[in-house]
Order: C-alpha cells, then structure tokens, then sequence
C-alpha cells in the first residue's frame, strides 16, 4: 500500500503520467517527444524506477536504452482512467 501511495505521487507530478503512456519507447525518443534534454528525461525515469513502475535497459553513461512499463506500473496506472 505505502509503495502505491509512493508511485501515485510521483505519476500525480506534471508530465509523468504522460511519459508512462508513452511506453514502451527508447529513452531518445522521449527526450524528443517531450522536448526535453537528457538530464531531466533521466531524472524522472529514475524516479519512476525507483518506485517500480517502469524498467530500463541501461547504456552505459548515457540514457539510451528501452523503456517499459512494468506490470505494476500498469496496475498503478488503471487508477488515472
């Protein structure tokens, strides 16, 4: 339940429902679509990941790689329709 609590809120932030919507994608292409350079694109991925919600296959030193929802992510995101 804490864990939820903790992924709703960080998906309540402007922007992070959207970037989850868009999965799966590679982490190039939603710097692209969100017009955003890669230290913030990164920044939020982390977060997401930290709660679950998203994995990636990781490049070293840079944030190119795949990202995808996981299944809580998707469980978690059934409660923002």
């Amino acid at each position: 339940m804490k864990d939820e609590i903790k992924a709703i809120q960080i998906l309540s932030r402007e922007g992070y429902l959207d970037i989850v919507k868009s999965l799966p994608c590679d982490a190039t292409k939603l710097c692209e679509k969100f017009k955003l350079s890669k230290m913030p694109i990164n920044r939020r991925l982390n977060e997401l990941e930290s709660v679950g919600i998203v994995v990636r296959e990781r490049g070293i030193g840079n944030v190119k790689g795949k990202v995808n929802i996981t299944n809580f992510g998707k469980k978690i995101l059934e409660k923002f329709k």
